[in-house]
């Protein structure tokens, strides 16, 4: 299926750009905003002659993504994900806009099935993404929050952590008062080893500690819990060490124990 961006709505009409840059007109339909991707299942007529103004974006925009129109778009500027137990990463383009969308876990599939994101600004998206995810089930059962920022542009990289923490920290305020939010710049090196193990870099961080407070421990069986969780065993085999020092070797095994985890 074919599809455009929408580009500027006016009136009854949606100016959409296609795949390589050509620019079109449609029947705008109820809830359709800039930014968003939609369907372009047959030819409508140009998007000219159109008012001055509107013109002279499309020229600007033309310019800005000439030699990558569609391409350029959808260029990834930025990787964003979100873990509470719900598992999700948020691909970003340089407008700082949501571009696709992925889930890690059967949590986050379910989640993203109620909500579409793409297209919406970054910062936006996650806290849509915690507000989902507060009118469910997890709320009772996961109080701590990790995200994570991916770009090899630094300074974007700081100014999304920046704007993404004060947006998304307005959807958190019925969050447990014991919990916690942690707002993390990542390296690409994080991304691809929590990628190899089919986790985000969020979780793949905890996965870490997890190994580092029980040597020996394979983190593949914790994949699928959720940070609480995750921080749950941490806890339980650092209070293990301190009691008795010698179960350090199987600490991995001792504090997996008593814990049957399936993957939901």
């Amino acid at each position: 299926m074919k599809t455009g961006i929408v580009i500027e709505i006016t009136g009854k009409d949606a100016i959409v750009m296609k795949n390589g840059g050509e620019f079109i007109t449609l029947p705008a339909k109820e809830g359709w905003k800039k930014g968003d991707i939609i369907p372009v299942n047959r030819r409508k007529r140009p998007a000219v002659p159109i008012r001055r103004f509107l013109a002279a974006a499309a020229a600007c925009l033309c310019l800005a993504v000439s030699g990558g129109g569609y391409h350029y778009y959808y260029a990834q500027a930025a990787l964003i994900s979100v873990d509470v137990n719900p598992s999700i990463e948020l691909s970003v383009n340089r407008q700082d806009r949501v571009t696709s969308t992925a889930a890690l876990n059967e949590d986050g599939k379910a989640l993203l099935t109620g909500i579409r994101l793409t297209g919406m600004e970054c910062g936006e998206a996650v806290r849509e993404l915690l507000q989902a995810e507060s009118s469910g089930q997890y709320p009772a059962d996961h109080k701590n929050v990790v995200v994570t920022v991916y770009s090899t542009n630094e300074d974007r990289q700081s100014r999304l952590l920046k704007e993404i923490r004060e947006t998304a920290d307005h959807a958190l305020t019925t969050r447990a008062a014991d919990g916690s939010t942690e707002y993390r710049a990542v390296t690409s090196e994080e991304v691809k080893a929590a990628h190899s193990c089919g986790v985000t870099a969020g979780k793949y961080i905890y996965l870490q500690k997890l190994e580092e407070a029980a040597p020996g421990t394979d983190i593949s069986r914790y994949s699928h819990c959720s940070i609480d969780e995750i921080k749950d065993h941490i806890s339980n085999c650092e209070k293990r060490h301190q009691t008795d020092s010698t179960e350090s070797d199987s600490g991995g095994k001792d504090c997996h124990s008593g814990h049957d985890h399936k993957n939901r």
